[in-house]
């Protein structure tokens, strides 16, 4: 893979743009080589070429020197009669370039102009200028490079286009520029226009003002028309797809399909980034991916003020674009290959919808040939074929008797053949009908006249088999009075179980087939079921007791279940079955008539194999093979060894990866390496520069049984002269492949512009040539060679136009010494990215990333000689990195997927559709580079990807997907109970003295000595480099020395229940700390549980608070002794208690319950109840009691099955008002309501961590809790917004990574206290960024809120995202809110302006904002030299939040508003938000 990287920069921003933006590197690289003071040898003079330069005899161009004359007559007339190859370390001067622009007629003819370099300061392009009156047309631009420094405009043609272009289309390439950037033109200007053109070039600034689009930088009043831009666009002010920035502008039938980015807040769209002015739009679609800006649009990014956009007719592909428009109309991408939903669009002789590509396309550049997509013969019409195509056809009758159709393999006289009016079906109407299980073939014969599509293409001669839908005829003739009169048909299979590409089936241990007709077995034949290695994996007799036959029906019982997730086919032997009249069962010998996939099993996951991260630092380009034993080798670019190659082993039973020869053993820097195993030895290849910047391919071996170091393997194979620098971007990509006993290597030859060359290893350390060097049809990337069917295949990414940049295959003739094609040149429809070709041994395919990054594959069959689809496209999202790995009749795909966080997929083809293998997204973390090798042994087959793991700051990790290993025995270790150790345990072990709640690894060096009572589990601790769980535990007793003196203690302070009191005598109430006898208790019984409620009387309360006046404190002491009590008041009580800012506080031995009046809202309570004017006979209930049992039990099953403990049982609260039958429960309050829960004796305080409130299923939540001290007496005070069952866990959270961070004691108390998670393997990685979704989950979190699933309010969240429920209730609370577009940009890093002001709010939340002095803004902000960095809209956030002392700045004095915030400042920030609200 072609990639660039700037150190760990790939693990900052979006991934999936390497390649392209690693191109663009190359670009600028390039560039550098090629400035004047370095060039080879200067350009030849001009040369006047022939002709007059009029109308009627135009000057003749056909060389570089002619096109350099353009200069001195730019008012001429100029054709091109030849193509023109500009390619080589020589820069192009833009044709006008500081002297006049061009304002003649440049004539083409179809030609191209190849490998231009232009390298200059302002307008850049083939032309500098085109002015007013100049036209350019009928041109290909090939394979350009352009670059424009300081201002100016950059277009692969020309930099400033006045005039009018027509025809132009660029090819393959790409154009950076400062100011207007486009893939055809930097800038239009008004009266300029662009018509039939199009660009596939990369286009790209990294300048903040500059506006960038795949056709145009910039268009000021220009027209577009008939017009495209396929490549990626990357800017920073303003990125379109087509257009940068459009005003008072017309484009009329366009498209733009590239992916756009464009960073920070500025917009980007996947038509126009920016438009402003009238702009009109019609009959155009958007369908590239639109990311990385907070002003993200489908079709148009943003609109200026005032701006007057009418889009007519204007689509956009809402799965592609990954973004909703206020201008035209979105569609799924499923939809977008309909012709019927673009309204007035001409489809018959501008646009052109072929099913295989999705999406509307020009006709004109329509190259692929028509095919047949299907075909049916229905029950209700078995005399006729209908057959189906996935774009219109065209032909005559003459054409159209070139179909043919076969029944069972008998050519059937076709009667009629009639085209419908859509041209996308042919019914054809036989001579006889088609019968029920018959096998219906349609054949096409290519000869003049042909059948061609709208734009010309012909036909090529086919075959299709029609699906047959005619129903078996009844049992019994209907004329015939005889019931028992049987059919007379052929015996043949009506279904089978399980069915043919059937997955993921579990536990398979019988197979069964229906028949058409009674059967009985047949003797001495056999049923075969075959695994996808082609292995028998049971062999059957059909007359043995393993099958039984019930009338039409045969079951056929196995050995054994078959293996999981393995392919399998079926065979049945001619005979094996038979009818009563002798009648034999032809048989299934087609290994694609019966196959099934069987499921994963249950108990596999992916795991580590072998330690984590285990390279010395980052890696790049990870190759992972196996050697014969499973031992797993993998070579990568180390980062720690200044860019050499390294390579590594993992033995079958090794827990921890090893060196192979020495680290960083090439001689210098590397690019992406190739590694294959060859029985004892591997071999390793990459390209190096050397000190004369010359680049080669060096192949070095390494004898496993050898010399332990690295040797040449071969002689050096130079390719070109290089820039060091380049090496990452222009990089040979060599493959190594070991073919019928041969080491062969495929590269990319010829830089910077190279085709595919293969070389073989002959005698003597020589590379021989195997074809014709640079034999590929043109440019490639991705190299790959492969054995299948005994012949050498190569494939890659065909980088050119004439192959759609897809991928192509070639095959070698070693008669001949040729290379062919294998299919078409260029595959799919579309560009792809990082295709790779292997082989499963029955099968060719491709696999990668489509043109809408996609994963997806494609297969080859040797007869039609074609490629078709292997299954659909199978990521959930963007795949980056997509490979591969085939043998043994099985295929797998890796890759990166944008829908599962950037984390790792794996998926196997059953044959139709592809499966995951295990969980998607099973990466602690984000994942890339992924490389994948299955090691297949007689036990099964097991997966293993190696990948740049960036929870590991990039190092390597390689995982595998199998059963986890059985958990160790327990060990053979005993008590000393007079030393008071463990005798025989070792580092492999740990312990727990809490039952198991909590472990502590054994230090030897220091061991634990338990002198009291205690009883201790020992066991092996788990090993995740291996994938073993945690063994079983051995239980050790300790007991007290009988000599020792125990330590003293202080009494624990004995908890003061009230005293029971009988029912219906009176209580005792508090107002203010006075008592009151106000209150009645009364005994009952409710679902098993025992519930005291104390009653209190309206009159003596209500006198009472008015004597005591405002912020009076009722309390309720209830009595102990049952599991429930309950304080009930009237509302007319509450209400007065309201008006009054009373409290009321429910006590009793086990929890304390204070809630202020007004969050009752008895008058919203009175109006649902229909009581408004009854208050006094509402019933308003308090309780504090035990939860139901089977609650209790739900909480602590959880808890069994989580990482922390229980230490209070939990305590449920809940509130309710009763009226006539009716009951309204409150389970939300507005601010803050306070809990005591009373902490038992015995219980050890420093060992809680929090208290949390439980879910319905038993999960907890963080609440603010803090502990303290009350009448000696340890209480946990719990604040909360919500009722519900609530207790206090300890829950230690210590992260590898923070040990001796700033944030360490901060972040492992977020952590315990179940607010913050760490990123996988005990880490937290402090000193990553944080997106607004994950700031938005741990401040829902810390404020112990609930979340709720739903739909969401804004346009990119999705209700099934992990983070909906916590924005949902960050928007309820008025925590954040989004962009103005409706979006919330959840991915996006937030800054650290945005989390101040997201604190501030949840100041208000807490109640510290109203304890807050208040200072001006500027006053408070002004003590920090940024603050003029801040956004107004920020500034009174950023100043409520330093005005708590919750913000001290960076550095000091440094706000540093607009810079992103890291995990560790967000934890810290919430830790002082909680810490400052007198909450922890």
């Amino acid at each position: 893979m072609m990639t660039g990287s700037i150190g760990n920069s790939r693990f900052a921003g979006r991934p999936g743009r390497r390649r392209a933006l690693g191109m663009v590197f190359a670009l600028l690289l390039i560039m550098q080589l090629v400035l004047p003071g370095d060039m080879p040898a200067a350009w030849a003079e001009p040369v006047t070429p022939q002709g007059s330069g009029t109308p009627a005899d135009p000057y003749k161009i056909t060389n570089a020197e002619e096109l350099m004359a353009v200069v001195d007559d730019p008012g001429a007339y100029y054709e091109l009669t030849a193509d023109i190859n500009l390619s080589g370390n020589i820069p192009w001067n833009p044709i006008g370039k500081g002297v006049s622009a061009f304002t003649g007629h440049f004539e083409g003819n179809g030609h191209k102009i190849t490998g231009m370099i232009v390298n200059t300061s302002g307008d850049a392009g083939l032309f500098a200028v085109i002015g007013s009156g100049g036209v350019v047309q009928n041109l290909v631009l090939e394979n350009v490079s352009v670059m424009s420094s300081d201002f100016g405009s950059a277009g692969a043609l020309t930099g400033v286009l006045e005039g009018t272009v027509t025809n132009v289309f660029v090819s393959g390439g790409a154009v950076k520029g400062e100011d207007y950037v486009g893939g055809l033109a930097g800038s239009m200007s008004s009266g300029a226009q662009i018509s039939a053109s199009c660009s596939q070039a990369i286009v790209e600034s990294e300048r903040i003002l500059a506006y960038v689009g795949g056709l145009v930088g910039s268009v000021d009043g220009g027209t577009i028309e008939e017009s495209c831009a396929t490549g990626m666009v990357n800017g920073q002010l303003g990125a379109g797809g087509l257009a940068g920035y459009a005003k008072n502008a017309t484009i009329v039938d366009s498209y733009a399909t590239g992916p756009v980015t464009s960073f920070l807040i500025n917009p980007s769209g996947g038509l126009i980034g920016s438009a402003d002015g009238a702009v009109s739009l019609t009959r155009v679609y958007a369908g590239g991916s639109v990311s990385g800006s907070l002003s993200a649009g489908a079709l148009v990014g943003q609109p200026f003020e005032g701006a007057d956009v009418n889009a007519e007719d204007a689509y956009y592909d809402e799965d592609a674009t990954g973004q909703s428009d206020d201008f035209g109309t979105g569609l799924p991408s499923e939809e977008m290959g309909d012709e019927s939903n673009f309204n007035n669009w001409d489809f018959d002789t501008l646009w052109h919808m072929d099913a295989r590509t999705g999406r509307p396309t020009f006709l004109r550049y329509d190259s692929l040939a028509p095919v047949m997509s299907g075909a049916t013969v229905t029950d209700d019409a078995p005399g006729e074929v209908v057959v189906d195509f996935p774009e219109k056809i065209v032909a005559d009758a003459e054409a159209l008797i070139r179909f043919s159709v076969s029944v069972d393999d008998d050519e059937v006289d076709v009667e009629n053949a009639q085209l419908g009016t859509d041209g996308r079906q042919l019914v054809l109407t036989l001579s006889e009908s088609v019968e029920h299980g018959q096998e219906v073939k349609v054949s096409y014969s290519a000869s003049a006249p042909h059948v061609t599509d709208k734009a010309g293409n012909p036909m090529a001669s086919q075959e299709i088999q029609a699906d047959n839908e005619v129903e078996e005829p009844s049992d019994s003739d209907p004329s015939n009075p005889d019931p028992s009169d049987s059919d007379p048909s052929a015996l043949e299979v009506v279904s089978v179980s399980p069915a043919d590409n059937a997955t993921g089936l579990s536990a398979v241990s019988q197979l069964s087939i229906t028949f058409n007709q009674p059967v009985e077995a047949g003797a001495g034949k056999f049923i075969y079921i075959m695994n996808e290695k082609g292995a028998v994996a049971e062999q059957i007799g059909a007359a043995s007791d393993r099958v039984q036959i019930a009338d039409k029906t045969v079951t056929i019982q196995l050995i054994s279940q078959l293996a999981p997730l393995t392919n399998f086919y079926v065979l049945v032997e001619a005979g094996a079955f038979k009818t009563a009249e002798d009648e034999a069962f032809g048989g299934i010998y087609n290994p694609s008539a019966w196959n099934f996939m069987t499921a994963a099993d249950p108990d596999a996951q992916w795991g580590n194999a072998g330690n984590p991260g285990f390279t010395a630092g980052g890696a790049e380009y990870p190759v992972l093979k196996a050697g014969a034993d499973g031992t797993l080798y993998v070579v990568f670019k180390d980062g720690a060894n200044d860019g050499k190659a390294t390579a590594m082993k993992l033995g079958p039973s090794d827990a921890t990866w090893s060196l192979v020869g020495e680290a960083g053993f090439s001689p210098g820097e590397i690019g992406a390496p190739s590694l294959v195993v060859d029985g004892n030895t591997l071999y390793a290849a990459f390209a190096v520069v050397d000190e004369d910047n010359l680049s080669s391919i060096l192949v070095r071996k390494f004898e496993l049984n050898g010399s332990g170091e690295w040797e040449m393997a071969g002689e050096g194979i130079p390719v070109d002269t290089i820039d060091p620098d380049l090496l990452t971007d222009q990089d040979p990509q060599p493959f190594l492949h070991v073919h019928q006993g041969d080491l062969y290597v495929a590269y990319r030859d010829g830089l910077p512009y190279g085709g595919l060359t293969v070389r073989k290893l002959a005698e003597g350390g020589v590379w021989e040539w195997v074809g014709e060097q640079e034999f590929s049809p043109g440019d490639i990337m991705d190299p790959a060679l492969v054995t299948h069917e005994g012949l050498l295949f190569a494939g890659f990414h065909d980088y050119e136009f004439d192959a759609d940049l897809s991928a192509t295959a070639m095959w070698y003739d070693d008669t001949s010494g040729e290379w062919k094609l294998a299919g078409a040149r260029g595959v799919t429809a579309s560009n792809v990215f990082e295709p790779t070709l292997v082989s499963d041994g029955n099968r060719l395919y491709f696999v990668y990333s489509d043109d809408d990054y996609k994963a997806a594959a494609m297969a080859y069959n040797w007869e039609p000689n074609n490629w078709v689809s292997a299954g659909s496209a199978f990521s959930t999202d963007q795949a980056y990195g997509t490979t591969a790995w085939a043998g043994d009749g099985g295929l797998y795909a890796a890759f990166t997927d944008a829908g599962h966080g950037n984390k790792l997929v794996v998926k196997k083809f059953s044959g139709s559709t592809w499966v995951s293998v295990g969980s998607n997204g099973f990466t602690p973390g984000e994942a890339y580079n992924p490389s994948l090798v299955v090691f297949n042994s007689l036990s099964g087959s097991v997966p293993y990807v190696a990948f740049e793991d960036a929870t590991r700051e990039g190092k390597l990790t390689v995982m595998k997907y199998t059963k986890p290993n059985q958990p160790p025995a327990a060990p053979n270790v005993t008590a000393d109970d007079t030393l008071n150790v463990i005798v025989g345990a070792d580092a492999t072990m740990e312990y727990s003295t809490d039952g198991g709640n909590t472990y502590t690894p054994y230090d030897p060096a220091n061991p634990p000595v338990f002198p009291g009572n205690v009883t201790v589990l020992v066991r092996v601790k788990a090993n995740p480099a291996t994938n073993t769980p945690a063994g079983a535990a051995k239980t050790l007793t300790f007991t007290a020395n009988p000599t020792s003196s125990p330590a003293p203690t202080a009494p624990a302070a004995p908890a003061t229940p009230a005293p029971t009191i009988p029912t219906g005598t009176g209580v005792n109430v508090l107002i203010n700390g006075k008592e009151e006898s106000a209150g009645t208790a009364s005994t009952s019984n409710r679902n098993g549980q025992t519930v005291i409620t104390v009653s209190v009387d309206p009159a003596k309360v209500e006198a009472k608070l008015a004597e005591e006046g405002s912020n009076a404190v009722l309390t309720i002491p209830v009595p102990s002794g049952s599991d429930v009590v309950v304080g009930e008041l009237t509302g007319r009580i509450v209400k007065n208690m309201e008006d009054r800012q009373a409290l009321l506080e429910i006590r009793t031995d086990r929890a304390t319950y204070t809630i202020p009046a007004e969050q009752f809202d008895i008058g919203a309570i009175s109006e649902v109840l229909g009581a408004s004017d009854a208050l006094e006979d509402i019933k308003v209930r308090v309780e504090i009691g035990e939860p139901a049992e089977e609650t209790v039990q739900v909480i602590e099953n959880t808890a069994a099955a989580g990482t922390y403990s229980i230490v209070v049982p939990p305590v449920e609260f809940s509130v309710r008002a009763e009226y006539e039958g009716q009951s309204v429960e409150i389970t939300k309050f507005s601010a803050y309501v306070e809990r005591a829960i009373a902490i038992p004796d015995g219980v050890d305080p420093s060992r809680i961590t929090t208290g949390v409130v439980f879910g319905a299923d038993g999960t907890p939540r963080h609440v603010p809790t803090k502990i303290v001290v009350i009448d000696g007496k340890y209480y946990a005070i719990i604040n909360s917004l919500t009722n519900s069952a609530y207790g206090v866990v300890w829950n230690p959270v210590e992260f590898d990574d923070v040990a001796s961070h700033w944030a360490k004691e901060t972040v492992n108390n977020m952590g315990s206290r179940m607010i913050i998670a760490g990123t996988g393997e005990g880490r937290f990685s402090p000193d990553r960024d944080i997106t607004r979704a994950e700031f938005a989950a741990i401040v829902v979190r810390a404020l112990g809120l609930g979340t709720e699933s739903g739909p969401s309010a804004f346009t990119d969240v999705k209700e099934t995202d992990w983070y909906n429920g916590a924005i949902r209730t960050a928007v309820e609370y008025g925590l954040l809110s989004g962009y103005a577009d409706g979006t919330f940009g959840p991915n996006d890093k937030i800054t650290r302006e945005q989390a101040m002001v997201i604190i501030a709010r949840a100041m208000t939340v807490t109640g510290l904002k109203d304890g807050t002095p208040g200072s001006p803004a500027d006053e408070v902000l002004g003590a920090f030299a940024d603050a003029d960095r801040a956004s107004a809209w920020a500034a009174a956030g950023i100043a409520d939040s330093v005005r708590a002392g919750i913000v001290q700045g960076r550095d000091g004095n440094l706000l540093a508003p607009q810079d992103f915030i890291t995990r560790a400042e967000a934890a810290a920030l919430i830790e002082r938000l909680l810490v400052k609200s007198d909450l922890i």
